[in-house]
């Protein structure tokens, strides 16, 4: 699933597998080292996000709970907060723990 993100294969379904699989472990590993999955989902583009604004709001809550990571993924983290507005707005509390709030993928056929 990492391979696939940072090749931005799939984003539309990938990224709510890979939220759901980091709201239970924010350092789960895909392979290469602890926290590549969230590197991966944090770096990729920002309008990647506009489609799952709730969902980038979920994982920015469990991001910025995060206080142990290393330089590299900490730089990731805190541009990913920046980015989807987490660190400006006070998303911890405001339905950030709500899993039944995520939206469904966009239909890819006409």
């Amino acid at each position: 699933m990492r391979t696939l993100i940072v090749q931005n294969v799939g984003l539309s379904f990938l990224l709510p597998l890979a939220v759901e699989a980091l709201l239970d472990n924010p350092k789960a590993e895909g392979k290469f080292y602890e926290g590549d999955l969230l590197s991966a989902v944090t770096t990729r583009d920002p309008g990647s996000w506009s489609i799952f604004p709730d969902l980038a709001r979920e994982l920015g809550t469990v991001v910025s709970r995060l206080t142990d990571l290393p330089g590299e993924l900490q730089r990731d983290a805190t541009s990913f907060l920046e980015t989807v507005g987490h660190a400006q707005s006070s998303g911890a509390g405001q339905g950030g723990g709500q899993r039944g709030a995520r939206q469904r993928a966009p239909s890819t056929r006409r």
